[in-house]
């Protein structure tokens, strides 16, 4: 390889480097403002994609910026994230943060109804895993399979996308869609839509570019409000 050819692969890789990572400070910064302190964001680099960035231990997400990110190798990454990550290769983040809702629903053992179009971007998408042991990782990775999401039993919620972007839109709005329908069974029984619809409404709305192109508006929202999120 010449050194012109290098120099632009190493260019390109740390573009895509950067691009990830404000993703990840924004996610972060997006969620701390809904409370939801707790937990791994993490996103593989560009160039070795078996090393994962996240945020570093005692930092609390609210502060967080880009240059505070670290990068950590398969055998320090969180475990349940590595062990996804070598199963999917296709995805580049893996979002698993604890929420009031997403905790409370992981309780019960029940995957989500499709009561509304929200809650349909993940129809037949999601697993439920309710086993509670250590050394469990490489069977939740092997139950996901290529599906976006899954509620841990005691653990809340996960969720997966090729990027970043799809995955933390993903994570909020299935931890909005469990809020709904605890919301909704507290007051009656909702009835879900019938598959077809479902499924059709899965297919509009549960794509990846959906996903990245939702989470986009609220990168450029939180942008411009905690711009010192990108130093």
């Amino acid at each position: 390889m010449s050194k012109s050819v290098q120099a632009v692969a190493v260019t390109a890789h740390e573009e895509e480097r950067q691009r990830r990572k404000r993703a990840l400070a924004a996610a972060w910064r997006l969620f701390a403002r809904r409370g939801f302190v707790d937990g791994v964001i993490s996103v593989r680099d560009p160039e070795w994609p078996d090393h994962l960035w996240i945020k570093p231990p005692g930092r609390h997400p609210a502060l967080l910026r880009v240059s505070e990110l670290v990068l950590v190798d398969p055998q320090k990454a969180p475990p349940l994230h590595a062990a996804i990550h070598r199963a999917r290769p296709d995805a580049a983040s893996v979002i698993q943060v604890a929420t009031t809702h997403g905790l409370a629903w992981s309780t019960l053992g029940r995957r989500l109804d499709p009561i509304t179009a929200e809650a349909c971007v993940f129809y037949d998408d999601h697993i439920v895993h309710a086993e509670f042991d250590e050394g469990e990782e490489a069977r939740i990775a092997g139950a996901l399979g290529h599906r976006k999401a899954a509620i841990l039993r005691a653990r809340g919620l996960l969720t997966v996308g090729q990027g970043i972007e799809a995955a933390a839109w993903w994570f909020l709005a299935f931890d909005h869609a469990i809020e709904t329908q605890m919301a909704a069974e507290a007051v009656a029984w909702p009835q879900p839509l019938d598959d077809a619809t479902a499924r059709a409404t899965h297919a509009r709305l549960g794509s990846e570019a959906v996903g990245k192109q939702s989470f986009e508006a609220l990168f450029d929202w939180i942008t411009a409000v905690e711009p010192d999120f990108i130093t």
